[in-house]
């Protein structure tokens, strides 16, 4: 697992991003560089090394807990690549995209639903006897292995 890693050694694999992003120290050999190694996120946010002995030589810096400085030139902020890394939250960025254009929230008055008729077809589909969900909730909980003692207890009419 990258997040539980002392230091992570790659060949432009994508899990060197992962590793930049869970905080931990990750290192690429890429001894031939081109364009499809110039393609992968982990190439820009982890130290790169063309030899195997630099590429060693940094890791064991690491293992003894020295930095290692990566090229200042090729350094990116992986937001540049990923927005939802960092300080970014995705979730935030959709409920605002969501929510561009929309009123100011307001309060509405909605009507009292307890005097609503229901179509006779909608009471009988949702018409179960207590007994039914207890023998119900008894076999889901016997089925996952949750011990229920034998009490279940409902705010329902029975």
């Amino acid at each position: 697992m990258t997040v539980t890693c002392r230091l992570l050694l790659h060949t432009s694999c994508t899990t060197g991003f992962e590793a930049h992003v869970a905080g931990r120290p990750a290192l690429s050999l890429v001894p031939l560089a081109s364009w499809i190694t110039e393609s992968f996120i982990s190439n820009h946010v982890n130290p790169t090394f063309a030899t195997a002995e630099d590429f060693v030589s940094a890791a064991e810096k690491v293992l003894d807990g020295q930095p290692v400085v990566p090229d200042a030139a090729k350094a990116k902020a992986a937001e540049r690549f990923v927005w939802n890394v960092g300080n970014n939250n995705g979730t935030q960025r959709i409920a605002d995209l969501l929510l561009e254009g929309m009123p100011p929230a307001q309060a509405i008055a909605l009507p009292a639903l307890q005097g609503v008729q229901l179509d006779a077809r909608l009471k009988q589909k949702f018409d179960v006897a207590i007994g039914d969900c207890r023998e119900a909730f008894r076999r889901m909980s016997e089925a996952v292995g949750i011990k229920t003692h034998g009490h279940w207890k409902f705010n329902s009419r029975t």
